[in-house]
């Protein structure tokens, strides 16, 4: 706790010299990026881009001074669950509707591609607690990070009269694969390991779960029944695929008809984190 103590002291006389008021955290460096801290849930394994940290990180925080400011949610998705039937009937409905295609994205026309997904990005997500702006820049950067982890069949647009109207991305979770290395260590030994685990034979065994990062609907297509379709192409797809779960992480605490949709399918609340304020 003293040298905690030491760093906030010095990390707030820093926040007030440039004259800030408050500080809020954790991020890195927006919530477009893993951010915040875990305080419930420490039991289940971290999926793929999602913080772990011990149990006692929060109430150094909250000695410090920190209060929540939000918490974020992580569901479980099983697909040997009983999935909700209405949202098959309604996918049908929505597949029988000519205005509506749902498609996955295409590789080779990628930066067309990102185009398409940032502006969706950027519009579906203006109004949410805590929303920062993503640039081009910023996009392709993360593009070319998460390129390699991508599994085209995960990464879905959804069109509207041929218009660009929403997005969900998922990747598979390749923790579990990462956690099968001796100490953690890369050895020639452990990237033979890791390589057999990711991409050879030992891939089924180790790579059987995804992670929904995003999903979301322009405004302007709102009143169209695109998220549930979205979510229901992830799970037929799922096990075809041989992920046999999937975590959708992470989902602010007071979006009701995100949390209600999750809940809806079946889907059961595994982990909570919380982002933390401190005025000055």
């Amino acid at each position: 706790m003293e040298a905690s103590e030491k760093i906030f002291e010095v990390a707030f006389a820093e926040t007030k010299r440039r004259g800030f008021d408050k500080i809020e955290g954790p991020l890195n460096p927006s919530t477009n990026y893993e951010c915040a801290l875990l305080v419930d849930g420490f039991e289940s394994s971290p999926t793929v881009l999602m913080p772990y940290n011990p149990p006692y990180y929060a109430s150094h925080l909250e000695h410090a001074g920190f209060k929540k400011a939000k918490d974020l949610l992580a569901f479980e998705i099983r697909y040997d669950s009983n999935f909700n039937q209405k949202l098959f009937r309604r996918t049908e409905r929505s597949q029988n509707n000519p205005d509506i295609k749902i498609r996955t994205v295409d590789l080779s026309r990628f930066d067309d591609e990102l185009k398409i997904i940032l502006d969706i990005y950027n519009d579906a997500w203006e109004d949410n607690w805590g929303f920062e702006r993503i640039t081009a820049d910023e996009v392709k950067l993360l593009a070319k990070e998460l390129k390699p982890m991508i599994d085209p069949e995960l990464v879905l647009i959804a069109e509207v009269k041929g218009q660009p109207a929403g997005f969900t991305l998922a990747v598979p979770d390749y923790n579990p694969a990462i956690k099968t290395l001796k100490n953690g260590k890369l050895t020639p030994l452990n990237i033979l390991k890791l390589l057999w685990n990711l991409k050879g034979p030992g891939k089924k065994k180790h790579i059987n779960s995804i992670r929904i990062i995003t999903l979301g609907v322009k405004k302007d297509f709102r009143d169209y029944p695109l998220a549930a379709p979205m979510y229901v192409h992830l799970y037929k797809r799922g096990p075809a695929k041989g992920y046999m779960r999937g975590e959708a992480s992470w989902i602010l605490e007071d979006n009701g008809p995100m949390v209600a949709g999750l809940r809806l399918m079946g889907a059961s609340q595994t982990k909570r984190y919380r982002l933390y304020e401190k005025k000055l």
